[in-house]
């Protein structure tokens, strides 16, 4: 029996089943950045692939921010939202200020939690509508796929020009389209969906495409909006508690500003700078922008970097402290030449102290 311990768990096979395949010579990232990793993890040693590289490494740590800290549980030490935001912009700028290319072609700016994500993307709304991220982050729901996939692939085509392209992405036969009466009645209607897809809601685009069939509705969500109508037309008193929960769910779904679709579909389709833990599975970029905050109660950064700094990793909290570093790990391992470290939670001076034993004397506050 073999063990191989790897970036997220442990394998366990019998080694005739088993073949080996070394990544070592094949790292990604720059000489520093190695060291860094393999000061985390002593037991996967990497070896950098051009060893007259250097590789940059930055810390930034908001201890030094005069105010009252967030107290929900989840959240519990970190910066308020727009604390959380500023600080961000103020990294962006310094970075940029020290030559980092901050672009989406160049730079990764890694969040690790979604809610945090959603409020830098600008589709908070999005994210206060469903219960499971991956109902809009993966287009699970019917809404967001119908939007994503068919509206704002249509209507990107139509203001590009290429008629053809949008009927595809509508699934409209052009050959009923001949007559200029015909392309009339469509320009008009995209012109309209144009305006509310900027200033509207989506029941509101929803209600126009009802009218126009430009493009047609599913028919999962025609059935949808047939029955949030009939329960809207129902007395309060008579509704059951299904026809209430799913009144609020397609309330909150209609009540949705179309602009914030706008900017879901962005980051889905990898078209902005920011991305989460899963978005960059694999991935590699010349420079990460990571942020280490709260949010979730399976991560604590303060408490793990305190282990670092102590080794004393109480025996009931391994496979914590296994988790937190996985991810660390995992996320500190994207850039191929710059890292930058944001820590909106507030660090202990224990915790500072880890830091340092890993990334050395690049710590400062941001």
């Amino acid at each position: 029996m073999v063990n191989i311990t790897g970036i997220c768990s442990l394998i366990q096979a019998d080694e005739d089943k088993l073949t080996v395949i070394g990544k070592q010579a094949n790292f990604r990232s720059d000489k520093n950045i190695v060291a860094m990793l393999n000061r985390l993890r002593p037991e996967l040693q990497q070896f950098e692939y051009d060893p007259n590289s250097e590789g940059e490494l930055i810390v930034y740590q908001t201890n030094n921010w005069v105010g009252e800290r967030r107290t929900e549980s989840h959240w519990k030490g970190d910066l308020p939202e727009n604390a959380a935001h500023d600080f961000l912009e103020s990294t962006k700028e310094k970075l940029s200020n020290l030559g980092w290319d901050i672009s989406s072609e160049n730079t990764k700016i890694l969040m690790l939690t979604n809610n945090v994500l959603a409020a830098e993307q600008g589709y908070q709304t999005v994210a206060r509508a469903y219960s499971d991220s991956e109902d809009y982050l993966k287009k699970n729901d019917e809404y967001i796929s119908f939007l994503a996939d068919v509206v704002e692939i249509g209507s990107e085509a139509f203001n590009e020009r290429k008629y053809g392209a949008m009927l595809k992405a509508f699934g409209v036969n052009t050959a009923g389209i001949k007559k200029h009466s015909d392309k009339q009645i469509w320009h008009d209607a995209m012109i309209e969906l144009s305006t509310l897809r900027q200033n509207g809601t989506v029941g509101e685009v929803i209600d126009l495409l009802k009218i126009t069939s430009k493009p047609h509705l599913t028919r999962k969500i025609e059935e949808r909006e047939k029955r949030f109508s009939e329960i809207n037309n129902i007395a309060i008193a008579e509704r059951t508690d299904e026809d209430k929960k799913f009144l609020t769910k397609i309330s909150g779904i209609r009540a949705i500003p179309f602009s914030e679709i706008i900017n879901v579909t962005k980051y889905i389709d990898d078209k902005t700078l920011y991305s989460t833990k899963h978005g960059v599975k694999g991935a590699e970029f010349d420079n990460v922008i990571v942020v280490f905050g709260r949010g979730w109660n399976l991560y604590n950064w303060n408490q793990f970097l305190e282990w670092i700094n102590t080794g004393n990793i109480p025996t009931d909290k391994k496979e914590t402290f296994e988790r937190n570093r996985n991810l660390f790990y995992v996320a500190c391992s994207r850039p191929k030449k710059r890292l930058c470290l944001l820590f909106t939670q507030e660090l202990s001076e224990n915790a500072v102290s880890g830091l340092t034993t890993l990334f050395g004397d690049v710590i400062h506050s941001a």
